[in-house]
């Protein structure tokens, strides 16, 4: 891909994510299974552009957002195909209107696609679990998609910035597990909504979805305030995300 870092363990390492991200994501979007609610699907891609495009900047050139949350919604009512695909294009919509090399948004794709179906996997090996103990199985589900978004994007930082890989995940990750808990709860609070109110369950999420993202611009503020020598990637209570 044209403009790969000049680097060349970094820019193998890029070049091997979005591989992977391509291997993985399209099979799924071919032959997965989704939505039978275009509205559902349509309303959530509108919540999770807005996510990214209101990020919060922390570590410098780090960023939150809470798309994780919705898709994960499209994975609990729709399927991996509609989660793949809300990971792919909230993955382009970050860099919409940035003059970015095409590898860092394909970079950024790549990771999406691939924690998101690490969440996918989760909720697909623990889905005869009902009732409110989905709340923990979501909320683990949560925490695989940021471990494996962290990881990804870590180890670019690591390989750039020639810094310890754990020291990254430590400190600039893993303040954000708590919120992903809190996903878990606030996704099967969605999952009974639509039972209810079909794709009008959006609107019963997006106030608790506010509050989650104003937290999360208050902590980011606060650490990238207090913690030195974070000058990390794009990252956030949605993903960890390429710089």
């Amino acid at each position: 891909m044209a403009s790969l870092p000049s680097e060349p363990r970094l820019r193998t390492y890029i070049a091997a994510v979005i591989s992977a991200g391509v291997a993985a994501a399209a099979p799924v979007l071919v032959f997965g299974h989704g939505f039978d609610d275009p509205v559902l699907l349509v309303l959530l891609l509108v919540a999770g552009m807005l996510g990214e495009r209101s990020m919060t900047a922390c570590f410098g050139d780090s960023h939150v957002s809470v798309s994780a949350l919705v898709i994960m919604i499209a994975a609990v009512n729709g399927g991996a195909r509609d989660a793949v695909a809300l990971a792919v294009m909230l993955g382009i919509a970050v860099n919409l209107g940035n003059r970015l090399p095409a590898y860092k948004t394909a970079f950024n794709v790549a990771t999406y696609v691939l924690s998101s179906l690490a969440l996918v996997a989760v909720l697909q090996a623990s889905r005869h679990v009902t009732g409110a103990y989905q709340i923990a199985t979501l909320s683990t589900a949560a925490l695989a998609d940021l471990a494996v978004n962290a990881l990804l994007v870590a180890g670019a930082i690591a390989l750039s910035t020639r810094r310890a890989l754990f020291g990254i995940l430590r400190n600039n990750y893993g303040w954000l597990a708590p919120q992903y808990v809190m996903f878990g709860t606030l996704a099967y609070v969605a999952l009974l909504a639509y039972s209810e109110l079909g794709a009008a369950s959006v609107v019963v999420i997006a106030l608790p979805l506010a509050a989650v993202h104003v937290m999360g611009m208050f902590a980011a503020r606060g650490i990238g305030a207090t913690t030195p020598g974070t000058s990390a990637a794009r990252h956030g209570v949605r993903h960890a995300r390429a710089a």
